[in-house]
Protein backbone atom coordinates (compact mmCIF):
# COMPACT_ATOMS: atom_id res chain seq x y z
CA UNK A 1 0.00 0.00 0.00
CA UNK A 2 1.34 3.54 -0.93
CA UNK A 3 0.54 6.55 0.07
CA UNK A 4 0.03 5.62 4.06
CA UNK A 5 0.90 8.02 6.32
CA UNK A 6 1.39 7.74 10.14
CA UNK A 7 -0.60 10.09 12.32
CA UNK A 8 0.88 11.16 15.64
CA UNK A 9 -2.35 11.47 18.17
CA UNK A 10 -1.67 13.85 20.98
CA UNK A 11 -2.26 12.08 24.77
CA UNK A 12 -3.89 14.03 27.65
CA UNK A 13 -1.29 14.14 30.38
CA UNK A 14 -2.38 15.16 33.63
CA UNK A 15 -0.47 18.05 35.62
CA UNK A 16 -0.39 18.97 39.10
CA UNK A 17 2.40 21.72 41.15
CA UNK A 18 2.39 22.99 44.62
CA UNK A 19 2.35 26.29 44.86
CA UNK A 20 0.78 27.65 48.18
CA UNK A 21 1.09 31.73 47.43
CA UNK A 22 0.94 32.11 43.93
CA UNK A 23 -1.89 33.64 42.06
CA UNK A 24 -1.46 32.11 38.74
CA UNK A 25 0.27 29.07 37.68
CA UNK A 26 1.01 27.75 33.64
CA UNK A 27 2.03 24.71 32.45
CA UNK A 28 5.00 25.40 29.55
CA UNK A 29 6.65 23.46 27.40
CA UNK A 30 8.25 21.94 23.80
CA UNK A 31 4.51 20.76 23.16
CA UNK A 32 2.51 24.37 23.29
CA UNK A 33 5.70 26.32 22.42
CA UNK A 34 6.70 27.43 25.89
CA UNK A 35 3.09 29.80 25.37
CA UNK A 36 2.60 30.87 29.11
CA UNK A 37 -1.34 31.60 27.76
CA UNK A 38 -1.51 28.36 25.89
CA UNK A 39 -1.91 26.08 29.55
CA UNK A 40 -2.71 27.93 32.19
CA UNK A 41 -3.37 26.19 35.45
CA UNK A 42 -6.05 26.02 37.90
CA UNK A 43 -6.48 25.48 41.66
CA UNK A 44 -7.75 22.91 43.40
CA UNK A 45 -10.24 24.47 46.19
CA UNK A 46 -8.48 27.14 48.27
CA UNK A 47 -5.74 26.16 49.20
CA UNK A 48 -5.20 23.09 46.89
CA UNK A 49 -2.25 22.04 44.42
CA UNK A 50 -2.96 23.63 40.98
CA UNK A 51 -3.90 21.10 37.77
CA UNK A 52 -4.35 21.25 34.36
CA UNK A 53 -4.37 18.53 31.39
CA UNK A 54 -2.08 18.98 28.70
CA UNK A 55 -1.67 17.02 25.40
CA UNK A 56 1.36 16.25 23.34
CA UNK A 57 2.60 14.01 21.10
CA UNK A 58 3.93 10.55 21.80
CA UNK A 59 7.77 11.36 22.95
CA UNK A 60 10.33 12.74 25.09
CA UNK A 61 8.95 16.16 26.06
CA UNK A 62 10.79 18.93 28.82
CA UNK A 63 8.33 21.51 30.71
CA UNK A 64 8.16 23.87 33.52
CA UNK A 65 5.89 25.94 35.50
CA UNK A 66 5.21 29.21 35.45
CA UNK A 67 4.44 31.18 38.70
CA UNK A 68 2.92 34.27 38.32
CA UNK A 69 3.96 35.18 34.93
CA UNK A 70 8.01 35.78 36.51
CA UNK A 71 9.39 32.54 37.84
CA UNK A 72 9.78 29.12 35.69
CA UNK A 73 9.95 26.13 38.15
CA UNK A 74 10.88 22.82 37.43
CA UNK A 75 8.63 20.14 38.29
CA UNK A 76 10.10 18.88 41.91
CA UNK A 77 8.46 15.39 40.46
CA UNK A 78 9.86 14.86 37.32
CA UNK A 79 13.12 14.26 36.57
CA UNK A 80 15.51 17.12 35.04
CA UNK A 81 16.91 18.25 32.08
CA UNK A 82 18.74 21.60 30.69
CA UNK A 83 16.07 22.62 27.99
CA UNK A 84 17.05 23.88 24.89
CA UNK A 85 14.35 26.52 25.11
CA UNK A 86 15.40 28.37 28.10
CA UNK A 87 18.09 29.03 30.41
CA UNK A 88 18.02 26.60 32.79
CA UNK A 89 16.36 23.72 34.45
CA UNK A 90 13.84 22.16 32.94
CA UNK A 91 11.45 18.71 33.65
CA UNK A 92 11.06 15.56 31.48
CA UNK A 93 8.52 13.65 30.92
CA UNK A 94 7.62 10.66 28.46
CA UNK A 95 3.94 10.49 26.52
CA UNK A 96 3.73 6.98 25.73
CA UNK A 97 1.83 5.90 22.29
CA UNK A 98 -1.83 5.25 22.93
Amino acid sequence: VTGVRRVLFRSPVAMAFEAANATSVSVVGDFNGWDPRATPMARVGDAGPWSATVFAKPGRHTYAFLVDGTTLVADPRAPRARSADFEGDASVMMVRTP
